[in-house]
């Protein structure tokens, strides 16, 4: 197997596409096609091996956000900002009131986009 395969197959995966058998075969030209479906605009080897990898470390990591709203602000304004957070993604996993007692704190984390995540439903 051709070491720049590896990245090409993943793209492949990320792609969604079914060019696995070929891939073999036609390397450079499926890493094209690839690359324009993924907005990549640099086919270089080592800039797709670059992006491959990047979206397997997306796997592992969480992104965190804390965010303030009044400590008097009503039911249904607290469920608005939770709405609205979580429409960005952002799961919240904790609330607590601040020092003084003014804000509430929203502690909320969640994970990078990768189109890795989405692999098993194309299946």
């Amino acid at each position: 197997m051709r070491k720049n395969l590896v990245p090409l197959l993943l793209l492949t995966l990320l792609s969604g596409c079914d060019h696995i058998e070929k891939a073999t075969d036609e390397g450079d030209k499926i890493a094209k096609k690839l690359a324009q479906d993924l907005g990549i605009s640099d086919t270089n080897p080592e800039q797709i091996e670059k992006i491959a990898r990047a979206e397997v470390d997306k796997l592992k990591k969480v992104e965190y956000r804390v965010d303030e709203i009044s400590a008097r602000a009503s039911s249904k304004e607290i469920e608005s900002r939770l709405a609205w957070l979580g429409s960005d993604g952002w799961d919240c996993f904790h609330v607590q009131p601040s020092q003084m007692g003014e804000t509430l704190k929203i502690f909320c984390k969640r994970r990078p986009t990768s189109y890795l995540r989405y692999l098993t439903q194309n299946w």
